[in-house]
């Protein structure tokens, strides 16, 4: 037995992987005796893996698995083969995604595709469409063999680019293009199509459902404001009004309100889009008139005028100087903006969907 196996494409090695993702001189794997080996990457581009987990040299035992970029070696049978039969030894790949259409090859006319020549067996190979796109190469122990880019395979995972002989024949142009390769979207996503269609539907029926609810359905529906008055003439509203601050500092106006994203901190900006509202303040009122025209307090329709929150206001954005040059010594104006006033009516509870 051989004290040392080396691994890669070049044909100087004991194990030669005829594949670009492995490298000439791969990896060697070192007998230390006792049943125990180690295996030393040597510089490959893509990697050694024993038991899935990438090393540079590791002690390995009998079961542990030796891989070198994408493919599996059977590297304690190469101990053991002599280097002939090493020559002859052949890829033996799992598929690398799920297989989806299958043809055969050979020289019988019973196969999908014929390929005539005397060295050629009857039925010689089946290709493989995988789910990625790619193909799959199986020899049906054919006499002259199967080969991908010159190594020789039992079974073995390739790509249109790569060079596919049977024996020393090459696969017929648009090979490819076989008819019992050609994926059918249809027949592959119908079930995905049939949620797709079905999902769409009901989305479409749900938001008619919801445009319409107040004439199919009798719900949510929006009321003139003479309705509101009658129905609710009798009986106290509950009241709750969002608003921002507005400062006006050196002939500009500046919203002043919490940051969206950055803890709700107080700011000021000259646009609305990037704040919410600074506070919101909620009371008592009654409908007075067929306008919709609600009478309250001046502390909910004016929450900013008089209110004792407008020196912490003031101090928040002195701190988070968002407006240049404004201190407390600062000649500026304050008054403020709706957001958003909504009306509930008295005995509901009160909460947003009600409103």
């Amino acid at each position: 037995m051989k004290s040392s196996i080396k691994i890669g494409r070049d044909n100087t090695n004991d194990v030669i992987i005829n594949e670009p993702s492995i490298s000439r001189n791969h990896a060697i794997v070192t007998h230390l005796g006792n049943n125990t080996y180690e295996v030393k990457d040597l510089g490959s581009v893509n990697g050694t893996f024993v038991n899935g987990q990438k090393i540079l040299h590791q002690v390995i035992h009998q079961e542990d698995k030796l891989q070198v970029a994408s493919s599996m070696v059977d590297w304690q049978n190469a101990f053991q083969a002599s280097p002939a039969a090493r020559a002859e030894s052949s890829i033996q790949e799992e598929p690398f995604a799920k297989i989806k259409k299958t043809i055969s090859l050979g020289s019988s006319k019973d196969n999908d595709l014929v390929v005539s020549d005397d060295f050629v067996s009857n039925h010689h190979a089946k290709i493989s469409l995988l789910k990625n796109g790619n193909y799959y190469l199986q020899d049906l122990e054919s006499s002259n063999g199967s080969f991908v880019n010159g190594a020789r395979i039992i079974a073995k995972n390739f790509s249109k680019t790569d060079v596919v002989k049977l024996s020393n024949t090459d696969l017929p142009n648009n090979w490819f293009q076989h008819t019992n390769l050609q994926s059918s979207f249809f027949k592959e996503h119908k079930k995905a199509i049939i949620i797709s269609i079905s999902a769409i539907l009901l989305i479409s029926a749900s938001t008619l459902t919801y445009f319409n609810r107040c004439k199919w359905l009798g719900m949510d529906c929006d009321l003139s404001a003479k309705q509101m008055f009658i129905q609710n003439q009798n009986t106290l509203v509950h009241i709750d009004h969002e608003y921002y601050y507005i400062i006006e500092f050196n002939g500009k106006r500046y919203f002043v309100g919490k940051n969206k994203s950055y803890n709700q901190q107080t700011e000021a900006n000259t646009g609305k889009q990037n704040i919410l509202p600074y506070n919101s303040v909620s009371g008592n009122g009654c409908f007075i008139r067929q306008d919709g025209t609600i009478l309250t307090t001046p502390f909910i329709t004016n929450p900013w005028l008089g209110n004792p929150e407008q020196p912490k206001m003031v101090r928040e954005v002195i701190a988070s100087k968002t407006i240049k040059g404004f201190t407390s010594q600062s000649q500026f104006k304050i008054c403020g903006e709706t957001v958003r006033l909504k009306w509930i009516q008295n005995g509901v509870v009160n909460n947003e969907q009600n409103f």
